[in-house]
């Protein structure tokens, strides 16, 4: 229970999960503030009495407008339940004390993670960026699709699949975003009015969406008598043109030059088989790994990309079948992508990274940490390859440069304090010097049991601590 300071309202947790707030005066119920996933613990009114804060046992506090009832902001990056919460005198900060023995100070005064897509609840496996950057997709297993202005970060239209969205991809002239369901049918919508042009004919559930760089072919999921397999459709007409057996479960890819299907199977043995796009052809069947679970075509039509089972990423020659290994997760991979330019390549994994790698060397460049220490889900890179897309596990896609200083300076934006060792390891940054300008605040707002914690920023959005 909390009060705030005027003695106006009394805030009280209900065992359904809600938040309800009371006016003192009449008796009368004002609000019931719905949105946590697990029951109430801490509750705290801001000083002038406008906002409510709450803590649940979903490992989440979470900010309310009482005029409204709408939820503000949701702090997420605690790995337990948030016991108790408050706010400093001035209401500038938010205080969180959790079960995972860390307390932490939130700035609400600054923007929300303005490098973050914020609008989706639950896994982003699908993230791509039109040809001109200025839009980006997002597709979630909550079944929306959302497109965002890639300069405000803002949603400009909102496409509800009524399944989640498992793959995508804008085509070429960036009319027309293809979607992949695992299930239903895969559909192609019209990027500028937000509306389904049509179903494909003769798809069926799966994880497959692609363009050949001409635009005239589309590739998803297909329907077979025989088992899994993957198609070939006229963009224009939306004729069905062929099908690829997969003999399996899995996703396929369009070579950009539109010779090739390849199709990465989750299977430990013959998991990559390569086909003659033309002619339907199976050319080899080849053994990556210890299954594929994701896959991408190089620029150049020459090399596929895998994300395995077995940790370890693969750029494979379709014509010879050479192998580099990209070795350094730690966990199964999912997402993956080359760079526009092929020079480089895009992991994201359970492991809770994404990693750029060098194509030609097969070494890992640079290393991006994931949202509040979710799993990564979906990556991609933008047209003109400065900006990766990170879809997290966790419902939020992250907007990360991919030169070093660029994404040291946007990562300090963030933090409320310096870099720490497993951090400067991440960024490869060798020294004990500061690396983002720090000051150092204190705060007395009540923490029940918690210590009152003192803090450096540099920013704000973010915890002090990362998990």
């Amino acid at each position: 229970m909390a009060v705030s300071a005027d003695g106006r309202y009394v805030a009280t947790g209900d065992q359904d999960k809600t938040a309800k707030v009371w006016d003192t005066g009449t008796g009368h119920l004002v609000q019931t503030l719905v949105g946590h996933s697990e029951i109430l613990f801490g509750m705290a009114f801001s000083p002038d009495g406008t906002k409510l804060l709450t803590g649940s046992l979903d490992n989440t506090a979470r900010l309310w407008d009482i005029a409204s009832g709408k939820e503000i902001r949701r702090l997420t990056g605690h790995t337990a339940a948030v016991y108790a919460v408050g706010f400093t005198p001035d209401g500038r900060y938010a205080i969180t004390s959790s079960a995972d023995k860390s307390a932490r100070i939130w700035d609400l005064t600054s923007p929300l993670e303005a490098d973050t897509l914020t609008g989706q609840t639950s896994f982003v496996y699908a993230v791509d960026f039109s040809p001109d950057g200025r839009t980006i997709f997002t597709g979630s297993d909550d079944g929306t699709g959302l497109l965002w202005d890639a300069t405000s970060h803002q949603v400009v239209s909102r496409l509800y699949t009524d399944s989640r969205v498992d793959a995508a991809a804008f085509s070429p002239d960036g009319r027309y975003l293809l979607l992949g369901h695992i299930g239903k049918k895969a559909e192609l919508w019209d990027v500028a009015t937000a509306s389904l042009v049509r179903v494909l004919r003769g798809s069926t559930g799966g994880s497959s969406a692609g363009f050949s760089a001409d635009g005239r072919l589309l590739l998803a999921a297909a329907g077979s008598t025989k088992g899994p397999a993957v198609g070939l459709w006229d963009v224009a007409s939306g004729t069905f043109l062929r099908i690829f057996q997969s003999e399996g479960d899995g996703a396929g890819v369009l070579s950009p030059d539109g010779r090739y299907v390849v199709i990465g199977l989750d299977e430990a043995q013959d998991n990559l088989r390569i086909f003659d796009a033309a002619t339907g052809k199976l050319l080899r069947v080849l053994t990556t790994g210890s299954g594929v679970t994701g896959i991408a075509f190089s620029p150049d039509s020459r090399h596929v990309l895998t994300g395995n089972r077995d940790n370890i990423g693969r750029i494979i020659d379709v014509e010879t079948a050479e192998t580099r290994e990209l070795v350094g997760h730690t966990n199964v991979m999912w997402g993956t992508a080359f760079s526009p330019d092929g020079r480089y390549a895009l992991t994201g994994s359970q492991d809770r990274t994404a990693r750029l790698w060098d194509v030609a060397t097969g070494a890992e460049v640079r290393r991006f940490a994931s949202h509040q220490y979710s799993a990564i889900a979906g990556v991609a890179f933008s047209a003109d390859g400065k900006t990766i897309g990170i879809g997290n596990f966790d419902g939020f896609t992250q907007l990360a440069p991919t030169d070093l200083p660029t994404l040291v300076s946007s990562t300090c934006a963030r933090l409320l304090r310096d870099f720490g060792p497993a951090e400067r390891l991440i960024y490869e940054i060798p020294d004990e010097l500061p690396t983002c300008a720090t000051t150092s605040i204190s705060t007395r707002a009540p923490l029940g049991s918690a210590a009152t914690p003192t803090v450096e920023r540099a920013g704000g959005g973010s915890p002090t601590n990362l998990p």
